[in-house]
């Protein structure tokens, strides 16, 4: 009988979770709770990242489409300074205006001195600037933008990507050319 009571007892003592072991066990599962919360944010990282480089994807193409069509109706075009202001004129008192500040370019259509529509392209973090081609064939507009970088640890110099956007005026011919090509990733 004295067996049957200290194997009981010995039932008794494995039946049930040691102290060492519960705590053990809690710290695996903060461990992996860390480990799945770390992986949460950076997701959520990329994600916001990525959904600001498709808004200026996007911004980019759109004012890209509207610069051609707009340099290639223009009859007369001129450039002024601070702050850059690109001015085509289509003639009967119609012109359009591209100003660029604050990483951002504003397109006005200006009828007999009055503005009567504006659109804003937002583009953060750009660099734009536009440059005449020779005997006012068009214009060319240069765009440095940022290139997306999805990690802080390793120091980044100011990355970027340069596209130039060309349009000829309609006079220069039939076509719009429209040579986007981008340059070297610095």
């Amino acid at each position: 009988m004295r067996s049957n009571a200290r194997s009981s007892r010995t039932r008794q003592q494995l039946a049930g979770y040691s102290l060492i072991e519960m705590v053990t066990v809690i710290a695996l599962f903060g461990v992996v709770m860390l480990a799945c919360g770390l992986m949460m944010h950076a997701l959520l990282k990329v994600d916001r990242l990525s959904r600001q480089e498709e808004s200026l994807s996007l911004s980019l193409t759109e004012l890209t489409h509207r610069f051609r069509r707009d340099v290639h109706r223009a009859a007369t075009s001129s450039l002024s300074e601070e702050p850059q202001t690109l001015t085509l004129e289509l003639g009967s008192g119609h012109s359009i205006r591209y100003q660029q500040a604050n990483h951002q370019v504003q397109v006005q259509q200006i009828t007999q001195g009055e503005v009567t529509s504006h659109e804003i392209f937002r583009l953060p973090g750009c660099g734009l600037r536009w440059e005449a081609l020779p005997n006012q064939a068009g214009w060319l507009m240069h765009v440095r933008r940022p290139a997306l970088v999805l990690t802080t640890k390793v120091p980044v110099e100011q990355a970027g990507i340069d596209f130039v956007i060309e349009a000829r005026a309609q006079r220069f011919g039939s076509t719009v050319t429209a040579d986007t090509s981008a340059g070297e990733v610095r």
